[in-house]
């Protein structure tokens, strides 16, 4: 279940603070807690917890450690329209937190959700792939390429069908 993050962290620039990386680390915190409560014994299940912890507390550092230092110092939002603005680092830095936040709560939900009996098989890939498309049909460099955008969500599926042996 953390193959596919690792793998992704590996890549050739760090990818630790991407949508993809959030996407994955909550998909593999969901499937490894309910392994978790399902299969580890429970007189082991309190260390197990404690690595599961671990490996989160880990990757959302590394990736608020890469988001501190990459982040310029400020940037000009606005620009083409009649308003033209500074957003400065803290800005900057506060709300890509509170956004992938968002998504880690969403997407765990929707693991959750699936883990637990609540939704099918179906339902839960339908729910992802629209999450996908959703967040990568509003990314700039992708508008107008839906080829682009499919290849993504299916890479990306294809990943957490992987995980959960779908």
């Amino acid at each position: 279940m953390t193959a596919d993050v690792d793998f992704l962290n590996a890549q050739e620039g760090y990818r630790g603070t991407s949508y993809e990386s959030v996407f994955l680390l909550s998909a593999s915190e969901a499937g490894l807690r309910k392994v978790n409560e399902m299969y580890v014994p429970e007189q082991l299940q309190a260390g197990f917890s404690d690595m599961i912890d671990e490996y989160v507390h880990f990757n959302d550092s590394a990736r608020n450690s890469i988001m501190e230092k990459m982040t310029p110092d400020y940037m000009v939002v606005g620009i083409g329209t009649k308003t033209e603005s500074y957003k400065y680092k803290s800005e900057i830095i506060s709300d890509e937190t509170a956004f992938y936040a968002n998504e880690k709560n969403e997407i765990s939900g929707i693991c959750n959700q699936f883990l637990n009996g609540k939704t099918d098989q179906k339902l839960f890939c339908n729910e992802m792939k629209d999450r996908l498309n959703d967040y990568y049909g509003s990314r700039y460099e992708l508008r107008n390429q839906s080829e682009a955008v499919e290849g993504r969500v299916s890479n990306m599926l294809s990943k957490l069908q992987h995980m959960y042996a779908l």
